[in-house]
């Protein structure tokens, strides 16, 4: 099965007005239920969109991180493996 975003505070919004139709038909029990549904999915964590791909000027700009010192700034191991 492929997944699928949501808009969750969408989603919400359907299930309160759920909520709302289950309390004016006295349905205590389903709207107890949607509650417990809303807050399920206040708990959801968010799923983050992919990253940008980079252009090309952003992939030439200089290296500002420090340089690893185990390999003496050349990226490879020195002798000593370290």
């Amino acid at each position: 099965m492929a997944v699928r975003p949501i808009n969750a505070i969408r989603f919400e919004e359907i299930l309160e007005q759920w909520k709302k139709d289950c309390l004016e038909d006295n349905d205590i029990q389903g709207a107890e239920i949607i509650s417990d549904v809303i807050l399920q999915l206040d708990d959801m964590p968010t799923l983050t969109p992919p990253n940008e791909p980079l252009t090309f000027e952003e992939r030439r700009e200089p290296d500002t991180t420090e340089k690893c010192t185990a390999c003496n700034g050349t990226g490879r191991r020195t002798p000593d493996g370290h």
